[in-house]
C-alpha cells in the first residue's frame, strides 16, 4: 500500500467518524429539546394543578353574567382571582406555544374543555371589561386566539393542525 492510499482510507475514515459525530450530535439535540419540553409541560401540568384548574374551569361555566360590571358585583373577589389565574394560565400557554417554547399542538389537546368553556362564557365581554378597567387594549390577545384556534381545532373535527400553523394560515397573524 502506498502512502498516498494510506492517506486516502485515514481520510476516509475521518469523515466516517465525523459523520457518526454529527449524527450523535443532532440525535442528542434532539434528545435536550425533548427533555427540555417535557419539563416545561411538567411545569405547566403542575401549575395547572396549583390554580385548580378544573374547579376554576367549572366556576367560570357556572357564571351566569353578561357584562363587566354584573360580574364585578355579583362575584366574590376570591372566585374572580381565581377567573383571571385561569385566564391567565391559558394566556401564558398559548403564548408559550406561539413563541416555540413548547409543542403548539398537544396544549390544545390537554386544555381544550377550558379554552372553549373560557371563551364561551367570558368572551367578549370579560376581556374587553378588564381592557377597559387596565386601559390597554390587548390585554389577553394570546388568549382570544387562543379560543379561536380551539374553535377551529373542535370544528374541524380535531386535524393535526398547530397552533403556530394555525396563526399563519387562518388568522394570517405576520409575527409569532
Amino acid at each position: 500500500m502506498t502512502e498516498a492510499e494510506i492517506k486516502m482510507y485515514v481520510d476516509i475514515a475521518t469523515l466516517v467518524v465525523l459523520t457518526f459525530t454529527l449524527v450523535v450530535v443532532l440525535w442528542q439535540a434532539f434528545l435536550i429539546r425533548r427533555t427540555l419540553e417535557a419539563d416545561t409541560f411538567a411545569s405547566i401540568e403542575e401549575r395547572a394543578e396549583g390554580i385548580g384548574l378544573s374547579e376554576s374551569t367549572d366556576l367560570v361555566n357556572s357564571l351566569t353574567c353578561s357584562n363587566y360590571a354584573t360580574y364585578e358585583a355579583t362575584v366574590s373577589p376570591p372566585d374572580q382571582a381565581r377567573v383571571r389565574k385561569l385566564v391567565d394560565f391559558l394566556n401564558d400557554v398559548s403564548h408559550l406555544a406561539r413563541a416555540g417554547y413548547i409543542n403548539d399542538y398537544y396544549p390544545i389537546r390537554l386544555y381544550a374543555p377550558a379554552i372553549l368553556t373560557c371563551g364561551r362564557k367570558l368572551l367578549p365581554w370579560w376581556v374587553d371589561g378588564l381592557r377597559a378597567k387596565r386601559s390597554y387594549k390587548f390585554l389577553y390577545n394570546n388568549f382570544v386566539f387562543f379560543y379561536k384556534y380551539a374553535e377551529y381545532w373542535e370544528r374541524h373535527h380535531y386535524p393535526k393542525k398547530g397552533y403556530r400553523w394555525y396563526l399563519r394560515r387562518v388568522e394570517h397573524v405576520a409575527e409569532l
